[in-house]
């Protein structure tokens, strides 16, 4: 009966996640939330008969069904996020001989009227996303890793929909890895492997790697790679994989920034060095002393200017302006960066009995909790290592910041305060609840 129940709901997942990426458009709202929330809901279900009830449900079933998700989303054009038509560009540029650091797209056509696919690019749109290409005013913010697949997929594939399915089958293969070093890492850890359910079928991994195509999930596979080689004592594997997911998304890096306090002077040396001479080969491919002021200035923007679901920044601010009548967004802008810097750095001092996942878990936590920009897919980064360690609050972050979409309306991009606060303030809850199961794990037996 429970195993009938486990693929009658991953029909169920199927069917929705597949309703949301090919016949669903972000600005509806109530459509978007209510496919979500089934499929969510059907992973949970699915999730419980595995876990929870012991169900023998062979990992050969949960690898299957992802995969066989995953393969029909490779065919689905990105109904929730607008940023493909930058990666198309850029690997339109980078096939040109041309530096994507070293051009904004609205100054380079302006400049250029006789390069027509180019123009072509520039003004590329569709019904769900009419204004087309993002951030055509800033130079790119994607480092060299995903440069280098924007150029391959442009080569193999039509501007946007062929380069897409190349992009997304090099996304499936990298997802793929991730399950792989899951298993091994849970393995490892003597923890049941069917605990990568959690990762393998959460329908925001699915729906944000594969269909939306967000290179976090690359990034994510190889910053595995490097924790497996770490663990297992691999210094210069481990530092030349974690540059890789460096040269992906720049974040990876708190993983050099939690576990240096566990090595050695000799040991540490040796894996900073490696990760350092890696890092700046990998990025140097694209970035130089002409353009690398121009990728500074784009994450500056990011960093500093750009504002989407920032849980410490929205929430500081109402309160600050309760208290004050006052703005108070550029003061925590100013102080947010320096308490992440402070906040991390303090987790290399936590007891012995922290592990390496949980310290890189709360990096990304902290990380994520004073940036002034979080999109869905960014949280997913806390998800394997919350699987490790037994945490359960990313778990329900990745539906709650789902209610993001919620700011996409047919009258444009309309930010909602209260969702962010009751979006934080419940992954406060289940974060504190997790903090006292952990204290209750390490405190003496009496």
């Amino acid at each position: 009966m429970q195993k009938s129940t486990w693929w009658l709901l991953a029909v169920v997942l199927t069917a929705l996640v597949l309703w949301l990426c090919f016949a669903t458009i972000r600005i509806r709202v109530v459509q978007v939330q209510a496919l979500y929330g089934g499929a969510f809901l059907a992973f949970i279900g699915m999730s419980w008969i595995t876990l929870k009830k012991k169900c023998s449900v062979p990992l050969l079933w949960i690898l299957a069904v992802g995969i066989l998700v995953r393969m029909a989303l490779v065919f689905a054009t990105p109904s929730l996020s607008d940023d493909y038509y930058r990666f198309t560009w850029d690997g339109y540029m980078v096939t040109q001989g041309i530096n994507p650091f070293g051009e904004k797209p609205s100054v380079y056509v302006e400049q250029h009227p006789e390069d027509t696919t180019a123009a072509e690019l520039f003004a590329a749109h569709s019904k769900n996303f009419p204004g087309g290409m993002n951030s055509k005013n800033f130079y790119s913010i994607y480092p060299t890793v995903n440069q280098a697949i924007f150029a391959v997929a442009y080569v193999l594939g039509s501007p946007n929909y062929g380069n897409l399915v190349v992009m997304k089958v090099i996304l499936l293969l990298f997802e793929c890895l991730s399950f792989w070093l899951l298993v091994k890492l849970l393995r490892q850890d003597r923890k049941d492997p069917n605990n990568a359910i959690l990762y393998w079928l959460n329908p925001l991994v699915m729906i944000e790697f594969v269909g939306n195509i967000h290179f976090e999930g690359i990034a994510l596979a190889f910053l595995l790679l490097a924790f497996w080689f770490l663990k297992n004592e691999k210094l210069t594997q481990s530092g030349a994989a974690l540059a890789l997911a460096i040269g992906t998304k720049l974040n990876p890096l708190l993983l050099a920034c939690v576990h240096w306090k566990a090595l050695n002077g000799k040991r540490l040396l040796h894996w900073w060095l490696v990760i350092f001479l890696s890092t700046v080969l990998v990025l140097g491919i694209f970035l130089n002393p002409e353009n690398i002021v121009n990728f500074l200035q784009s994450l500056r923007l990011y960093f500093f200017v750009f504002q989407f679901n920032g849980g410490v920044l929205t929430t500081g601010s109402l309160v600050f302006q309760w208290l004050t009548e006052a703005d108070g967004i550029a003061i925590l802008m100013r102080i947010l960066p320096w308490l992440t810097i402070v906040g991390i750095l303090a987790l290399n001092f936590l007891k012995d009995r922290w592990s390496t996942s949980e310290r890189i878990l709360l990096a990304y936590a902290l990380y994520y909790l004073f940036a002034t920009t979080v999109h869905p897919w960014y949280v997913i980064m806390l998800l394997p290592f919350a699987i490790l360690s037994g945490w359960r609050f990313p778990i329900v972050w990745t539906y709650v910041i789902f209610w993001t979409y919620l700011s996409y309306q047919q009258d444009g991009f309309q930010r909602n305060e209260s969702i962010i606060v009751l979006e934080y303030v419940l992954i406060g809850l289940v974060c504190w609840w997790d903090i006292r199961i952990k204290r209750r794990q390490l405190s003496p037996v009496e």
